[in-house]
């Protein structure tokens, strides 16, 4: 995401949610356009809102005496569907002369944190054997299962047959991955296919997530309410 073009500077910013508030003594907030809309749901609005915390900005204009880079902060609480909002550092405003309530023209250049997505890399690296996790797809068959859920979806239904399914045994079962939008159901559809394994005791789930209220919500209560053995729970 690099972005030529018109910045509008301030020394206030005012946000229905947080309310206003002032730059420090020195430094100015400014407002970039984002040809893009900034969602979870579009991959510039996901990468800006998940892996994106600074930028890089300087004078579009390559006849400025000031040839320097200068590094701002991108105000995530307060980014909207097609602005960023931006805090520039005080070297930034006084190298620049900028001021309040002006326009200039300047490129800036998001800066992606690539630490998650090397750590995640690196996980891969480390398996001891990858075909798991990254089989051979014309080897791999597909379980069938014959358990039917009202509430679920055609689609919902195929993953909850891919889960609690069998297949002849001779092949791999490639890895499920379910993705989409808010709303759609996927933690809806995990929950359910754990409840429905967690009913064969001879059957583990182990349920990895970077927070726990929504699984404990949607699967752990239904289970408990189901008598479930408590020992086939183990929250950590």
């Amino acid at each position: 995401l690099n972005v030529c073009g018109q910045i509008t500077t301030m020394d206030r910013l005012d946000s229905p949610k947080f309310g206003m508030e002032f730059a420090p003594q020195g430094e100015l907030f400014c407002s970039v356009s984002i040809p893009y809309k900034l969602t979870i749901d579009s991959p510039e609005g996901l990468a800006l809102k998940r892996s994106v915390q600074s930028a890089l900005i300087a004078p579009l204009d390559s006849h400025h005496p000031n040839s320097k880079v200068y590094e701002a902060r991108v105000l995530q609480l307060i980014t909207r569907e097609n602005q960023i909002e931006l805090q520039l550092f005080k070297q930034c405003c006084s190298d620049l002369a900028l001021k309040h309530k002006k326009s200039y023209q300047m490129e800036v250049q998001f800066q992606l944190d690539r630490h998650t997505l090397c750590s995640l890399h690196k996980a891969v690296d480390l398996l001891p054997d990858t075909s798991r996790v990254l089989p051979d797809l014309k080897n791999c068959g597909v379980p069938v299962s014959d358990i039917t859920y009202e509430s679920l979806n055609s689609k919902q239904q195929s993953a909850l047959g891919f889960i609690t399914g069998n297949h002849d045994g001779r092949s791999f079962t490639a890895p499920l991955l379910i993705y989409g939008p808010f709303g759609t159901g996927k933690t809806f559809t995990i929950a359910t296919a754990a409840i429905e394994l967690s009913k064969d005791p001879q059957n583990k789930v182990l349920i990895c997530t970077h927070t726990n209220r929504i699984i404990i919500l949607s699967v752990i209560q239904p289970a408990v309410k189901m008598d479930l053995p408590h020992s086939q729970w183990i929250q950590f």
